[in-house]
């Protein structure tokens, strides 16, 4: 049975590519929320259960890993995707260890992203 909302947070501060990222999930039928800054997404992830969480790596304070581990301790089974334009094996490795889905460089290709998407949220089966 599919359920009727999925709820996603993308998290960025690059404000163009956050409103790319909006209106591409948008027009995939996600119930999707935005935050510019780490607190905002903390306050957003108080107040919402987010099925997946879509966020830069490199943010300003606190640092993704940081982030992980907050979003981890108050949404533990909220599914995470880190995007970067920093990838690296070392940085991947510690971010698949804090226990994210999935980790994807910038710039990320839109088509990728949605089946990172579906598969975190297992719906490659749905129509």
């Amino acid at each position: 049975m599919k359920k009727e909302k999925i709820n996603i947070l993308a998290v960025d501060d690059d404000k163009e590519f956050l409103t790319l990222l909006h209106d591409v999930l948008k027009d995939e039928g996600y119930e999707i929320s935005v935050a510019e800054s780490m607190p905002d997404a903390i306050k957003k992830v108080k107040d919402i259960l987010f099925d997946l969480i879509i966020t830069d790596k490199n943010m300003p304070e606190p640092k993704g890993a940081d982030l992980i581990n907050e979003i981890k301790s108050i949404s533990p089974a909220s599914k995470i995707i880190v995007l970067t334009g920093f990838g690296d094996v070392e940085s991947y490795l510690e971010l698949m260890n804090l226990g994210i889905y999935d980790y994807l460089n910038k710039p990320v290709k839109m088509s990728e992203l949605k089946i990172t998407i579906r598969r975190a949220l297992n719906l490659q089966n749905a129509a």
